[in-house]
């Protein structure tokens, strides 16, 4: 698992066993969160999602990350430039992600206007393809 095996995504290791409990296809092809997108969250909000009682909020957050299509950097990049600027991409938790392409950086705009920008692409894992990005993109609840 990258989170366990690197610093930069070692915060996100404490939610590991949310994660796993997704079904396989929607573990395959998600994004991952930096120690700095968990740490930019308003404090408590970790230890708070963390607790027994959220479950359900924890794993609409990380359902929110994931999407069920071939989601290479070239692939996103492809359908971006066949939609004119930008792309809509559904998320397993039922979420539309607007994905745009500047200066060769990939952006997830989500529903309520948060931005995070792709710092790592196409991190290629036994279970599918990670991207790695810089903010926790929070859905409605």
């Amino acid at each position: 698992m990258v989170a366990a095996s690197s610093r930069n995504l070692s915060y996100p290791a404490r939610t590991n066993n949310t994660k796993h409990n997704l079904p396989t296809a929607e573990r395959r092809r998600r994004v991952e969160l930096t120690n700095e997108a968990f740490a930019a969250l308003p404090a408590g909000t970790i230890d708070t999602l963390l607790k027994p009682e959220n479950k359900a909020k924890l794993t609409k957050i990380f359902t929110c990350h994931v999407v069920a299509a071939d989601a290479m950097a070239s692939t996103v990049a492809k359908m971006i430039e066949d939609d004119g600027s930008e792309h809509d991409i559904k998320t397993v938790g039922g979420w539309v992600l607007k994905v745009k392409e500047s200066m060769d950086k990939i952006t997830l705009t989500d529903e309520s206007g948060g931005v995070a920008h792709v710092t790592i692409a196409n991190v290629k894992q036994s279970m599918g393809v990670i991207h790695v990005v810089d903010k926790v993109l929070l859905p409605k609840m």
